[in-house]
């Protein structure tokens, strides 16, 4: 099950690389498309943003991105990350998901 989850979270990861190079915001949305409810200026916010979410992401290392797109994107709780991510605690898994966290703030520039 640990090996499952684990190459999910793998193959997530890689979704979002190849949306990344597609041009593709977060939403599923092509940057060349506009919401009709949004102005042009935050469509180009948000895409950038979700730009430079990507390329801080890619930038850090594999079990970062693992942890950050299993916590943040996928939604798994603390325990499941332990278990998944070979954590020996919840309370481990939310420190390095905290750390990893930070890297990706810094690595953001913010």
């Amino acid at each position: 099950m640990r090996n499952y989850l684990l190459s999910a979270i793998r193959n997530r990861v890689k979704d979002e690389v190849r949306r990344a190079s597609k041009g593709e915001v977060r939403n599923g949305a092509r940057a060349d498309q506009v919401d009709p409810g949004s102005s042009p200026l935050d469509e180009v916010i948000e895409t950038e943003e979700a730009l430079r979410y990507r390329a801080a992401l890619l930038s850090l290392t594999e079990a970062d991105r693992d942890l950050l797109v299993a916590r943040v994107e996928l939604g798994f709780r603390y325990e499941d990350l332990a278990r998944v991510l070979g954590h020996p605690s919840a309370a481990a898994a939310r420190e390095a998901a905290r750390r990893a966290g930070l890297r990706l703030a810094r690595a953001m520039g913010a």
